[in-house]
């Protein structure tokens, strides 16, 4: 009996080795603007607890190294225990407007996996700008949404 248990014992102990936590962030104001571009190019969200997404980048080619073929966009996240390295994007939605969605996936500094997912809802609107040449054009906001992070 004693030597069944010695290994049920080890794998108790093991658990919170491997056991992973979601966190989730949401967005807060000021919120972040810019112009729709193509491929999709969001920069500068900031998130509650202090976590912010540097630059979102979704659209197939784009990449940031290390990523499988095809690739479909990146990730550069802030956390409150800093900055992680480019995370890729495994499944994304197109285009700047309305609900702009990828998961996610990398390493960190430590060789910890991560993973999760973004959900940010964005207003376009169109501006004929001020006269001048490439004033004008469709700019999104984005208005709400969270990073939901696995670690």
């Amino acid at each position: 009996m004693k030597v069944a248990a010695l290994p049920l014992m080890l794998l108790a102990m093991s658990l919170p080795l491997f056991a992973q936590t979601t966190t989730t962030y949401n967005v807060v104001q000021p919120y972040a603007a810019g112009r729709v571009t193509t491929p999709t190019r969001i920069f500068n969200v900031l998130l509650s607890g202090g976590a912010s997404i540097s630059w979102l980048e979704l659209g197939q080619g784009t990449a940031c190294g290390g990523q499988t073929a095809p690739p479909l966009g990146f990730i550069f996240i802030t956390l409150p225990s800093g900055a992680l390295p480019c995370a890729y994007v495994t499944a994304g939605s197109g285009g700047s407007c309305g609900l702009v969605s990828a998961m996610f996936k990398g390493v960190d500094q430590r060789g910890v996996r991560f993973s999760g997912t973004v959900n940010l809802t964005s207003v376009c609107h169109y501006s004929r700008g001020g006269g001048g040449r490439g004033s004008g054009g469709t700019y999104y906001s984005i208005t709400g949404g969270s990073l939901n992070f696995t670690q």
